[in-house]
């Protein structure tokens, strides 16, 4: 008889057990009824990772290992440096991926989450083994605290979604992962500036004190004042991969910024054959530019501090 009491006991836990279970189950769904998920899409050791592909509709970069550092490959072809901690950014965003929720297994629906050819496609590569394939879709507010992403594998059906990650953390433009500086300044610390153009028009704009002269001569302190602070941090996206710049070949103008705490920074001037002029940094040197706003910027002439 205890023995019977003992059992209906453990049935009875058994039982109360299993409901649990039912509940939990029927307490974790989506809006749309579907269940909420706990496990990884994929899992990916990031310090393994070699190579990165990301397209969406024609354009691709492809992003490489060597050792230590990352180079970019963008749609026209050339491999150029990549900025090391923008990659380890994307690789973390992308390890946090983990579904909430299904909201769809119809591939008839996948163009209304953009998870079909509209969407973003990202590949992870260890040596020759693809450890991610994801489609990233659109992305929306969600209960005006949730920022939500669709995704879905590319050899899957269903339709994940992702909190808290935007699909914008992973993009195909090439100069989000590249060194955009031509010039980074302490203002305060600028002593002078020395500017090297053609046809004897060089000229010095020198601190002496609390003045400013150009070659010995007072300047205008509010042009110049004007002048120094946009040198504080100058960046463009405007590369010119295409423009290798010939070395045996003098600049046409350059610029040395000399302060009383770092190293004179060198900004030198090319003009390419097809006329084009190209601008080049000391303090990012496998990088040209491109960019007239940013040469004109930079490039200046004595009267515009009288």
């Amino acid at each position: 008889m205890l023995i019977d009491k003992i059992n209906r006991n453990l049935l009875g836990i058994l039982i109360v057990l299993a409901l649990t279970y039912v509940v939990s189950l029927s307490l974790k769904r989506g809006s749309s009824g579907s269940a909420v998920l706990t496990q990884d899409l994929f899992q990916v050791d990031t310090a393994q990772i070699t190579k990165i592909l990301i397209e969406k509709q024609g354009d691709q970069i492809q992003l490489s290992k060597a050792g230590n550092s990352w180079s970019i490959t963008p749609n026209n072809g050339t491999e150029v440096p990549a900025l090391s901690p923008r990659v380890h950014s994307l690789l973390d965003a992308l390890l946090r991926i983990s579904p909430s929720r299904i909201v769809s297994q119809r591939p008839d629906q996948w163009r209304d989450y953009q998870v079909d050819s509209t969407g973003q496609r990202v590949q992870l590569f260890q040596g020759p083994k693809k450890s991610m394939d994801l489609i990233i879709g659109r992305g929306s507010m969600q209960d005006q605290r949730t920022y939500i992403t669709y995704v879905r594998p590319k050899d899957e059906n269903t339709v994940y979604v992702i909190e808290n990650f935007s699909g914008s953390s992973v993009s195909t433009n090439a100069s989000n992962y590249r060194n955009k500086t031509v010039l980074n300044a302490t203002v305060d610390s600028i002593q002078q500036i020395i500017f090297n153009y053609p046809n004897d028009n060089d000229f010095v704009l020198m601190r002496m004190k609390n003045e400013w002269q150009i070659n010995g001569v007072p300047a205008d302190s509010a042009r110049v004042a004007d002048y120094l602070n946009g040198l504080g941090r100058v960046t463009s996206t405007q590369f010119a991969d295409q423009y290798p710049l010939a070395l045996n070949n003098p600049p046409a103008s350059s610029m040395t910024i000399q302060t009383n705490t770092s190293p004179d920074i060198i900004i030198e001037l090319y003009r390419a054959e097809d006329g084009k002029q190209i601008l080049h940094s000391s303090q990012n040197p496998n990088n040209n530019f491109a960019d007239t706003a940013v040469i004109n910027k930079l490039f200046v002439r004595s009267v515009e501090f009288k």
